[in-house]
């Protein structure tokens, strides 16, 4: 997408050429492209290297030191809207967990039931997976769409797992990087 910044989120959020606004109310810019297979939409915006983390008490942004999709075992954070922060989710699928979006098969990541929390929430899509390899720094690996083993319905549904797109994914189809 040349030199131009794009920020990535769950397609299934946002039609094409809709405007997108913070939770605050400010405008974050207008979806230009949308794919159904990634269930990724895309907003020109200015972007940053940065992500919010929740993780301890001060609750501050940490930068993004690399991306790399995560392999089976590993544990990852899912940094979603409704959920927050939720960590120590162990990766079970990498790239061959599967689900539909719009009548189109997405491949992804997803993680291990875990019976004794809730992973994900409605709301959470878009968030990003992260892997903390740093004190100070997160590694990218991957944006929240899908949770599954729900119970409930509506705004107090909650997942035992929750699924991504892989990181690598994105950004080899559009050739993005970090800024």
């Amino acid at each position: 997408m040349g030199s131009r910044q794009w920020l990535v989120t769950a397609g299934h959020c946002y039609g094409l050429g809709e405007t997108v606004y913070t939770a605050g109310g400010n405008r974050v810019g207008t979806v230009g492209a949308k794919l159904d297979d990634l269930d990724s939409a895309f907003i020109e915006t200015p972007t940053s290297r940065y992500t919010w983390d929740g993780v301890d008490a001060q609750g501050y942004t940490r930068y993004l030191n690399g991306v790399r999709n995560a392999a089976v075992g590993d544990y990852t954070c899912q940094l979603g809207y409704t959920s927050k922060v939720v960590c120590n989710t162990r990766t079970a699928y990498a790239g061959n967990a599967t689900w539909v979006n719009n009548g189109a098969y997405v491949w992804g990541g997803a993680s291990t039931p875990n019976n004794s929390s809730t992973v994900a929430r409605p709301g959470d899509s878009g968030g990003p997976v992260i892997t903390i390899n740093n004190a100070d720094s997160r590694e990218l690996n991957g944006m929240v769409v899908a949770g599954f083993g729900c119970s409930g319905v509506g705004t107090s549904q909650v997942c035992n797992q929750v699924g991504w797109i892989e990181v690598g994914d994105i950004f080899d189809r559009f050739a993005l990087r970090l800024p």
